[in-house]
């Protein structure tokens, strides 16, 4: 379709609209950007990192683009134990993140 389009003197309809994405299997949590900061900085900044770029530091790895990536690969790359995480078989979204975290 393109606007102002005839066919055979009839206007040429537009497609539909894509389906909409099935909802969420867990519900929306509000996320609070600064008190997440706070938390890493308090929690987690003293053995990971959270760069665009870098190794992470002598205890544990970069954590930036954990979201979408295999359980254990980001210590494997980091070339620290990940026999366990690995073991874990997840891919890590917002959910199984929630889950590790609140255990």
């Amino acid at each position: 379709w393109i606007s102002g389009c005839f066919l055979d003197g009839m206007a040429a309809t537009p497609p539909p609209p894509p389906p909409r994405p099935p909802p969420e299997l867990v519900a929306e949590i509000p996320f609070n950007v600064r008190r997440g900061q706070a938390i890493f900085k308090k929690y987690c900044s003293q053995c990971h990192t959270f760069k665009t770029e870098g190794r992470g530091t002598i205890r544990g790895p970069n954590l930036f683009g954990v979201v979408g990536s295999n359980s254990g690969s980001k210590v494997k790359e980091w070339g620290g134990s990940f026999q366990r995480l690995e073991e874990f078989r997840v891919i890590w979204s917002k959910e199984t993140l929630l889950l590790w975290l609140r255990r």
